[in-house]
Order: structure tokens, then C-alpha cells, then sequence
């Protein structure tokens, strides 16, 4: 008897120091070309993985995973400063969830759900848990909010792009900066390059599956500059 099995992603071992090298290598290669924020998706995964597996946050799996990441995150502080700069690291707020001091992040990400952005409602309650909580776990680190993007129309990207308007997106955008501007969350706009989904069928400029706020068929950029000069006063 066969399996089908499907995967959609392959998650390399945070504790082989080999792939350790290779993640530092392409950060490291970015602070030299002169960028000064990197943020890691799903760098504490892997220790949040064997936490739900083995139901013991304490665990040698779990400790030495949320160890390594952590390392990642000291060396690129470490290799900033050998360079003379400070460079910005975040990833998601995930290390929340085991009981273990915060790693050195200087931001960390958190993001509205699809059913969020379809009804076009926060659920208030949820959010002011998971800031307070976040707060909690690492003080006043900058938090930041997106459009989440992923292989499906499903994710708050593809229901965005997808299902909304370009009127209810304009709407969507004001709404979600200012609920979570009085929750001292910034929102980082969906001005370019975030994908849509394999199936999206409303494409950008009709050919591509990227997010664009410039193209006739979104035509968002505007309410985006008008947000990000409120903020900036200008």
C-alpha cells in the first residue's frame, strides 16, 4: 500500500552548524552589499515543532532548537558590528510560546488573519491578548503587522488581492492603520512583491501573481502614501 504524501516545505535542522554556515553566509553577504534590517521567517519554528511533539517545553530538542536560533540572531548583531553598523534582526513573535528569555530581536512580526481581512473586522480582544503578550515577552520591542502571503489565495494576501475590491482594499488598509496604530503596532503596507497565490486569477498589470499597489488594477499606492505621510507628517 502506497502514501501520497503532499509537502509544501522542507524545514533544514536550525542545530546543524552546517546550515547554521549557510544562513549566516547569505546574511552576511546582504550586510555587505549595505542593507541594515534582516527579518528570518520562521527562525524559532523548529523548536516550536518539537515543543507541540514532545509537550515539554524544557526538552533537549526544544532548548537546544530555541539555542540555535538564537546564536543566529547574535552573530548577524556580531557581524554588524564588525562591519561598524547596527544591524536590525527580527522574525515572528513565536518565542513567546516557550519559556525561555527572548532572543536579542529588535522587531518582530504579527499578522491579521484571512477571516480578518475578508470581513473586514479585527477581533479586538484577540489582538490586545497577543500584544499584551508579546509586550510581556520582550518589552518595547517594535512590533509589525502585514498582509501574510503563501502558495494559496488563502492566505491574507491572496483574500486581499482576491476577494476585495479595490475600493474595499483602500477601505481594508485604513481601517488595519489605524486599529493597529491605537495598539502601537505599525502596519507595513503591501506596496510591492508579495505573492498572490498559485490560482490568483486577478493578476497585477494582468500578468503578474505579485502584489503591486501601482497596478490599474489594485490602485492602492496612493492610499498608501497618503497613510505613510500622516505618519511622517508630511
Amino acid at each position: 500500500m502506497g502514501w501520497d504524501y503532499k509537502t509544501e516545505a522542507r524545514y533544514p535542522d536550525i542545530t546543524n552548524p552546517e546550515f547554521q554556515e549557510l544562513l549566516l553566509s547569505w546574511a552576511k553577504k546582504q550586510i555587505d552589499l549595505g542593507i541594515d534590517a534582516i527579518w528570518i521567517d520562521l527562525l524559532f519554528k523548529q523548536a516550536v515543532f518539537f515543543y507541540r511533539i514532545t509537550g515539554d517545553p524544557h526538552h533537549q530538542a526544544v532548548k537546544e532548537s530555541y539555542e540555535a536560533a538564537c546564536k543566529i540572531v547574535d552573530e548577524i548583531h556580531r557581524y554588524g558590528q564588525l562591519r561598524g553598523r547596527y544591524i536590525y534582526v527580527g522574525s515572528w513573535a513565536t518565542p513567546i510560546l516557550l519559556p525561555y528569555d527572548a532572543p536579542d530581536l529588535d522587531f518582530v512580526t504579527y499578522v491579521p488573519t484571512s477571516e480578518e481581512v475578508f470581513n473586514r473586522r479585527f477581533d479586538e480582544d484577540g489582538w490586545d491578548e497577543a500584544v499584551e503578550e508579546i509586550r510581556r515577552g520582550f518589552g518595547d520591542v517594535l512590533i509589525l503587522a502585514f498582509l501574510d502571503s503563501g502558495p494559496t489565495v488563502r492566505s491574507p494576501l491572496g483574500v486581499f488581492s482576491q476577494n476585495l475590491t479595490s475600493t474595499e482594499q483602500r477601505e481594508f488598509l485604513r481601517l488595519a492603520d489605524e486599529f493597529l496604530q491605537e495598539r502601537g503596532v505599525v502596519f507595513a503596507y503591501p506596496v510591492h512583491g508579495m505573492w498572490m497565490g498559485d490560482e490568483a486569477t486577478i493578476l497585477s498589470y494582468r500578468k503578474s501573481r505579485m502584489y503591486d499597489s501601482l497596478a490599474p488594477e489594485f490602485e492602492t499606492y496612493e492610499t498608501i502614501r497618503e497613510l505613510a505621510q500622516r505618519k511622517g507628517g508630511g
